[in-house]
Formats: structure tokens, sequence, C-alpha cells
């Protein structure tokens, strides 16, 4: 074995009976495990929302709308569209869906929602059917306005066009339909606002025989890519709308929140790496006995040296690992038992969201060993500076 490394190891486990040095050494390791953990562990949770939420959004609103710039109702056999979506140089899928405000009412309670019509429910739902396509004639709402509503699974509710009610004198149309299901998206803003119906049902309750609010787009391409061919190539008065540019203050937030977060819990890693560099400052201290002796023999300063930047190394490597297991073992047991809680009307999710990123851990862990070799480059400079003959004096 190295003779550097065997120096490193016998001041790891400090076999001397009462010393100072490996109490320290132990905490250090102990300090930094957790530093290194906390952040880990707020890396990934952020990581974790971020993608809950994009996984959420995007199943539910689509990659990308295809709309009318003023909010009207578009032809849904337009030739400039159709040909565009049809000629699309890169995999799509497309559909139609019409969106609307509407007023549905049972008995004496009633509430205003925007009905959709898709001929299947989005992805990333869940609901207690037994196939995604909806059936004419009936309308699936969100558990949160099953709830508000009070009803049940095959009750009837009437459906009036909230544009022909804000119209006087207009003939009001009105629609009756069946709960043919239940949705839990675990966003209240979604569960409580919207409905679905199918697209040719949709058309009977807004009387749009040859007319769509727009396409939902799908791919398993690039969102960039989509988006930079539909802003070259898609002309006024249509535009493409991306579920990130639709919930951009949301993720605009997140990212605000990011740099803080890290930058707190990075501190926690810094505290341990600091309790590093006056670990090797004391054992520099108590040690200098045997380097006295290690330079009388003829051993080189910088191999003495080196011996105690390989202690600072091996210290940020086992509190490293440590803290690693530690993030590990949380983000584990969180992902599959959901040990962790929140309000899921508050946050949209019902837990905590975990991501382990190997690439960002291992990230964290080479910038920890880095930081702690700079950090232990100071309190090993004195060894430089020890005097064989004043330490071995008084031994």
């Amino acid at each position: 074995m190295n003779l550097s490394l065997r120096f490193v190891l016998r001041y790891l486990r400090a076999p001397e009976k009462g010393s100072f040095s490996s109490y320290t050494s132990k905490l250090s390791i102990i300090g930094l495990s957790i530093g290194v953990s906390a952040l880990m562990l707020t890396a990934s949770i952020i990581r974790g929302f971020e993608n809950t939420l994009s996984d959420k959004l995007s199943g539910f609103d689509g990659m990308i709308r295809v709309q009318h710039m003023l909010g009207h109702s578009i032809t849904s056999n337009i030739s400039v569209l159709d040909s565009m979506l049809g000629q699309f140089p890169l995999s799509i899928e497309y559909k139609p869906y019409i969106r609307k405000g509407a007023m549905i009412r049972v008995g004496n309670k009633a509430e205003g929602i925007l009905v959709e019509g898709i001929d299947h429910l989005p992805t990333g739902l869940e609901y207690n059917m037994h196939k995604s396509a909806i059936s004419s004639g009936k309308i699936i709402l969100g558990k949160s306005l099953g709830s508000v509503m009070d009803v049940e699974l095959g009750d009837r509710i009437i459906i009036s066009d909230l544009e022909t009610m804000m119209q006087p004198g207009s003939s009001q149309r009105i629609s009756s339909v069946e709960i043919g299901g239940f949705f839990h998206s675990g966003m209240l803003e979604y569960d409580k606002t919207i409905a679905f119906v199918s697209l040719s049902q949709a058309r009977t309750i807004f009387n749009m025989e040859s007319q769509i609010t727009g396409y939902i787009i799908n791919s398993d391409e690039s969102l960039k890519d989509i988006m930079d061919y539909f802003v070259e190539n898609l002309s006024y008065p249509y535009y493409p709308e991306s579920w990130q540019d639709r919930h951009r203050i949301l993720f605009e937030w997140i990212s605000i929140q990011r740099w803080p977060a890290l930058i707190i819990f990075g501190m926690i890693a810094l505290v341990g790496i600091v309790n590093i560099l006056a670990t090797l400052a004391m054992i520099v201290i108590e040690k200098s006995g045997q380097v006295g002796m290690l330079i009388a023999q003829g051993m080189h300063r910088r191999t003495i040296r080196k011996i105690f930047l390989l202690q600072s190394s091996a210290i940020g490597i086992i509190g490293g690992i440590i803290g690693t297991c530690v993030a590990g073992l949380f983000i584990f047991l969180q992902h599959r038992y959901h040990i962790i809680t929140i309000p899921e009307d508050i946050y949209f999710m019902d837990h905590i969201p975990v991501h382990a990123d190997p690439g960002m851990f291992l990230l964290i862990l080479s910038g920890t060993l880095i930081v702690c070799l700079l950090a232990s480059l100071w309190p090993t400079k004195a060894v430089m500076d020890i005097l064989p003959a004043d330490v071995l004096r008084y031994e």
C-alpha cells in the first residue's frame, strides 16, 4: 500500500485513545454528508416538481394548440391548416377540438365551466372508465366538480351555451347529457372548471357543425423544433401556443425559486467544508511531533503535505458517498411510499415529488471534492513551516 495512503487511513482511524483529531474527522464527515444530502434532496425535489407539472400540463393541454389569434372559431376543413399539418416534416399527431364556456345545472345547483369537445380523454388523467374514448351523449366531469354538484355516475345534467345566455334576444341552446365518468388530474383549477364531451356532442351543444376551436398537436419530437416550424410557416390569423407558453408564469416562478433554494442548502454543505478546514488545522497541530520526526528522517515536506491533502479528499469522498446514500434512500422511499404529503389543491399534487438525476448527483459530488481540496490548501500550508528541532524539543 502507498505510504501516504497508509498515513491517511491511520489518521482517519486514529487508534490513539482520546485523540481529538479522530472525533473532529468523524464530525466533519457527518457534517459534510448532511450538507451534501440536503443539497441533493433540494435539487431532486425542485426537479421533481418541474417534471411532474410538465407531465401533467403537457398531457392535459397537449404539446401545442393551434387556434385563431382573436379566439374565433375556425373552419375544420380549412385548406391552409390541413395542408400544413398533413405535410408536416416532423412526425406529429393532430386532432380537432372545441372549447367553449357553458353553464351546467343540476336541480338548484349551477356552475360555470369550460366544455372541451374531443374524441379521447387527454393522457395523464385518472378516470373511472374502461376506455379513454368519450361516447356521444356523455359528459366526463372532474371529481372535484362532481363533488360540488353532488352528482353520481349516470345522473343527467343540463348544459347551456354560455355565449347565447349572454346575448339578449337570442334563443338559448340547452342540452341534456348523462354523466359517463369522472376524471382526476390533481390540479384543482382543471378538475373544477373543465368537463369533456365527444366532439360530435360539442358541435350539437354549441351549434358548430363545421367549425372547431383549433387543433391539438402531440409528438415525440422536440417541442422547440415543432414550434420553430409553426412560427416560420403559420400565418395570421392562426398561431401556435405550447403548454409552456400557456403556463409560463408558473414555470418562471419555479425557476426563480430554484437558485435561492440551492444556495441556501448549499451553505449547509459549505459549513461541512469549513469543518474539514478546522479538522485539518487541528490534525496538523496534534500531529506536529510525528511530522517533525518524519521530516527529520528525510521525508519531503511536499509528501507530508500530500498526506493531509489526501485526508481532506478522503473526508470529502466518504462524506459525499454517505450523503448520496442518504439522499438516494429518501428519494426511493418517497417515490415508492409517498411519505411526505402536501395539500393537492395548492401544489397540484398530493405528495412531494422527487427526481433522481445521476448527472446532477455526480456534479455535486465532484464540486464537493474540489472545494474540499481547495479548502485544505491553507491549513496544510503550515506543514511547510514546521521545524523539526522546535517540535521535537518537547517530545
